[in-house]
């Protein structure tokens, strides 16, 4: 007799949850393997901006060394460090851009300087407004001038960006041009 390694509970009124839900962050060989499949996507569906991402050089590794010294009170995200390694800012992130590290200092100046920030927050995108997504000690979050810190959208870069992945393997984001990468309707 077969034994299903999942387990399923349902009760009447329930949906079925499978318990096999991810325990704890990628690993490195996933955020390489979740990098390559966001690559891939962008140039089958979005031709011109994925061909800019894909010819953006990667960040040196003395660049983003000296990111890190920079960064008092606050650490580069594992992921951001990996995604800089690849290309050095341009990645399409729904209706952001990834920043190009000559940029995460400005950005993250911007933000101490608006007394909206704590020194934990590293902007890693930009929206076509001047908003930010940032990485912090609690998670992603958005980034206004406005308003400061949004509220979390994810408890960690590397969930944020395998969700941005799962669902563009799913089918159900698309690029639009002006717009960036949005929802399918």
């Amino acid at each position: 007799v077969y034994a299903s390694p999942f387990v399923m509970e349902v009760s009447k009124g329930s949906i079925p949850a499978m318990h096999n839900a991810r325990q704890g962050d990628m690993t490195d060989e996933e955020v390489s393997q979740c990098i390559l499949d966001l690559e891939t996507w962008f140039k089958s569906n979005c031709e011109e901006i994925g061909n800019l991402y894909a010819q953006t050089s990667p960040a040196t590794e003395d660049a983003i060394k000296e990111l890190e010294k920079s960064l008092e009170g606050a650490r580069i995200d594992p992921v951001l460090k990996s995604l800089l390694m690849v290309h050095d800012g341009n990645m399409p992130l729904y209706t952001s851009t990834t920043l190009p590290l000559s940029k995460i200092m400005e950005a993250r100046s911007e933000i101490l300087g608006s007394g909206k920030g704590g020194k934990d927050i590293v902007p890693l995108a930009v929206d076509g407004e001047g908003d930010y997504l940032v990485c912090h000690d609690k998670g992603v979050s958005s980034w206004s001038s406005s308003e400061g810190l949004g509220m979390i959208e994810a408890p960690s870069l590397a969930s944020y960006i395998e969700k941005y992945r799962d669902e563009m393997l799913r089918g159900k984001l698309e690029y639009i041009e002006g717009c960036g990468i949005v929802d399918v309707v």
